[in-house]
C-alpha cells in the first residue's frame, strides 16, 4: 500500500497535476476541498473548510505527508481592501488551521510543504538574484509572504517543513501564458508596461516535480525558490510566445496607468521586476526538465495542441 499525501488547493492549477502525478507514482492522494467528498481510484475528496473550521479527521490521521497550496488567487480581481484581506487570511488563517489540525489528528504525518512566492523579495533592488536568506521586501503581497511561511514554519515541531517561493508558473492549463496568447488570437502581442521587468518563472512540470522529490527525499527542508535558471523579461517571453506560435504580430505596449484602472493596486505586482535565484535547487540535486524559456514555452504550447506528452526525468524521481 503506497503512502497518503494530501493536498490543500488540489483541484487547482498546481494541485491537479501534482494529484495525477503522485498518483503515478504510486501515492493515495487526499484532495481537501469546500466542494467534494467523494473516490475516484487512488484520489479521495474529503471536506475541508478552514473559514468553519471543518476537516475530515479521518481522512487526516491517514496522512503520511501534506502539500498545502490553497490560497485565494492574487491576480483574479481587482484589489480592493476587501480582496487583499481575503488574499491574507486565506494564506494566514487557512495555514493556522491545517497546522493545528495536522498537529492533532495526524501522527504518522512527518513532512509539510507549502507555497509561497517570490512575492515575499518585493521589487530587484539591484545586483544580484535573490537567494532563499535574502530579507522580505516591502509592499502588501511581501507581507502576505512573511506571514504565510511563519504560520507554515509552526509545522516544525512535529514535521520537516518545505517550502517552495513560487514563480510564475508556465502551464496550458491556466496561469500567464493563456493570458498572453488570448490577444494574439488578434495578431497582437501585448507588453506589459515597458517590458523590461524581469520574470521568474518555472514550467509546472518542475514545479510539481520540487514538491513530489522534496515529499520523498529528506534532505529538502527549509525555503526554497521554485524558479527555473533562466529568468526573461516579460518582453523576452511574450516575444517566444510569438515567435513559437507563428504568425505575424503587431507588438501592443500595454501602458502601466491601463494596468492600474483595470487591476488597482495588483498593477504594481505586474509591472514588477523580481529575479530569484534557483542555485539552492540546483545544490539539491534537482534536475530542470526545462530549464529555458524556449523549452518550456514550446512544451506548454505544443501541449495545447495535443502533440507533447511530459516525459519525467529519471533523477528527479
Amino acid at each position: 500500500m503506497g503512502k497518503t499525501i494530501g493536498i490543500t488547493g488540489g483541484t487547482g492549477l498546481v494541485g491537479s497535476q501534482l494529484s495525477r502525478k503522485l498518483v503515478d507514482a504510486g501515492y493515495n492522494v487526499v484532495v481537501f476541498s469546500r466542494s467534494r467528498e467523494s473516490k475516484e481510484g487512488r484520489i479521495e475528496y474529503a471536506l475541508w473548510n478552514p473559514e468553519k473550521k471543518e476537516i475530515a479527521i479521518s481522512a487526516l490521521s491517514r496522512l503520511d505527508g501534506m502539500v498545502h497550496l490553497a490560497g485565494a488567487g492574487v491576480a483574479d480581481k481587482r484589489w480592493t481592501k476587501q480582496r487583499k484581506e481575503e488574499i491574507l487570511r486565506s494564506r494566514t488563517d487557512a495555514t493556522d488551521f491545517i497546522v493545528e489540525s495536522m498537529k492533532k489528528y495526524a501522527p504518522n504525518c512527518k513532512v509539510f510543504v507549502s507555497a509561497s512566492a517570490t512575492g515575499f523579495y518585493g521589487q530587484d533592488r539591484g545586483g544580484n538574484a535573490f537567494v532563499e536568506c535574502d530579507h522580505a521586501g516591502n509592499g502588501f503581497l511581501a507581507d502576505v509572504c512573511t506571514r504565510w511561511e511563519q504560520a507554515a514554519q509552526a509545522a516544525d515541531s512535529f514535521a520537516r517543513v518545505v517550502i517552495f517561493r513560487f514563480g510564475i508558473v508556465l502551464a496550458v492549463e491556466g496561469g500567464v501564458i493563456p493570458k498572453f496568447l488570448a490577444p494574439m488570437k488578434l495578431g497582437l502581442a501585448a507588453v506589459l508596461g515597458s517590458g523590461r521587468q524581469m520574470l521568474s518563472w518555472v514550467h509546472i512540470s518542475d514545479l510539481t516535480c520540487m514538491i513530489k522529490t522534496a515529499l520523498r527525499q529528506e534532505q529538502y527542508s527549509g525555503v526554497y525558490n521554485a524558479v527555473s535558471p533562466g529568468p526573461v523579461s516579460n518582453k523576452e517571453l511574450v516575444q517566444e510566445i510569438a515567435r513559437q506560435k507563428g504568425g505575424n504580430f503587431f507588438t501592443l505596449a500595454v501602458p502601466g496607468f491601463v494596468l492600474r484602472f483595470m487591476l488597482g493596486a495588483a498593477a504594481g505586482e505586474v509591472l514588477a521586476s523580481c529575479t530569484a535565484s534557483s542555485s539552492k535547487l540546483a545544490a539539491a540535486g534537482f534536475v530542470f526538465q526545462f530549464p529555458d524559456i524556449k523549452t518550456a514555452v514550446c512544451a506548454v504550447l505544443h501541449h495545447q495542441a495535443g502533440q507533447y506528452t511530459f516525459q519525467p526525468n529519471s533523477s528527479k524521481s
